[in-house]
């Protein structure tokens, strides 16, 4: 049996989350294009990563391989089946499963656009070898869904200023690591973990404002 809306979980207007989405849809698209036909962002691309090999030390290797790791398929699982726990005891019924989901719609998306990308790795000085295509950024997508949708959650619970914005910014921070991460050990260029990014951005954002809009209608409040 479904629990009713948890009383104290203050769902935003919908309409400003779609028009974020469509934002979101509308930069990966842009960065997709110039990966296909080429453009400045890749100019910039290989700027950045010649920048970061020479910054790169072995010894720092297993840090940012770890951060890395919360942006894999095992832990952002893992990490979003927790955060659904955390919905349905907030007393959300069934938007307790609108985690995983996002996690299932994020992965399937950006597996599908690697297969009909097959843009090469970085193949100079990186220090972890990758198979899969460099676009976009998975490890980036999923940090986004899952530290977005916590901080989400945070925002929209927390019952004073700093309840609701530390995790937040903790979000974030974390979110940044795991894209810093890959480009760091050079398995990622930065458009990759830009279009990662914002893939994840897109699906949390759209999942966030379908849970407002069928809260807002059922409260009555359109």
């Amino acid at each position: 049996m479904s629990r009713g809306p948890a009383t104290n979980f203050d769902w935003p207007r919908p309409w400003p989350l779609f028009a974020l989405a469509m934002v979101l849809a509308s930069i990966f698209a842009l960065l997709w294009l110039q990966v296909i036909v080429g453009g400045p962002m890749i100019t910039a691309d290989h700027a950045v990563h010649d920048r970061l090999a020479g910054l790169r030390d072995g010894d720092l290797n297993w840090l940012f391989e770890g951060l890395s790791l919360l942006g894999s398929l095992t832990g952002g699982a893992i990490l979003c089946g927790l955060a659904g726990i955390l919905f349905y005891r907030q007393g959300l019924g069934r938007a307790c499963v609108a985690p995983l989901l996002v996690f299932g719609f994020t992965v399937v998306s950006f597996s599908a656009v690697k297969w009909f990308t097959q843009r090469p790795r970085p193949e100079d000085m990186a220090p972890v070898i990758e198979a899969s295509s460099s676009f976009p950024s998975g490890s980036s997508a999923i940090a986004v869904v899952v530290f977005a949708t916590l901080a989400y959650l945070a925002l929209a619970m927390g019952r004073n200023r700093a309840a609701r914005w530390a995790p937040v910014l903790l979000a974030l921070a974390l979110i940044t690591l795991v894209a810093f991460s890959r480009l760091y050990l050079g398995v990622h260029y930065l458009s990759d973990v830009i279009a990662g990014a914002a893939l994840g951005t897109f699906w949390a954002t759209l999942a966030a404002a379908a849970l407002a809009q069928k809260s807002r209608e059922a409260q009555g409040r359109g």
